[in-house]
């Protein structure tokens, strides 16, 4: 459980420090309304989870590692895939309502790659 809200509590940060660094326009806004949409679902996702199995949540002191000039680029997004693949087959996370919810965060992840990506 560590790890996951880690991962998560990562992405989030990211995604929040690239939209407050990019500037007014298209891509900003995108960013502000991927990150929300995001946010949602890793809280639903996490607190699924938790009911399921019946996991209290608890959090280390040391959980963030800030990174500055970060952009919602290709890696990133590697990561949230990759992240959401590592979950999907997981033995915790195969109720098949929180495999909708990572299917919801993957379709969102791609949504938002072609709209941050177009020219």
């Amino acid at each position: 459980m560590k790890d996951l809200l880690e991962k998560i509590f990562w992405i989030e940060t990211q995604m929040q420090l690239a939209h407050w660094q990019e500037e007014y326009g298209f891509r900003h806004e995108q960013l502000g309304k991927f990150y929300e949409e995001i946010q949602d679902l890793f809280d639903l996702l996490i607190e699924s989870y938790s009911g399921f199995l019946g996991k209290k949540i608890k959090v280390s002191e040391s959980l963030f590692k800030l990174q500055n000039d970060i952009d919602i680029n290709d890696a990133l997004l590697v990561e949230i895939r990759k992240f959401i693949e590592t979950l999907k087959k997981s033995k915790d996370f195969e109720h098949y309502f929180l495999q909708n919810v990572l299917d919801d965060i993957a379709t969102l992840t791609e949504r938002y790659s072609y709209l941050l990506n177009r020219k």
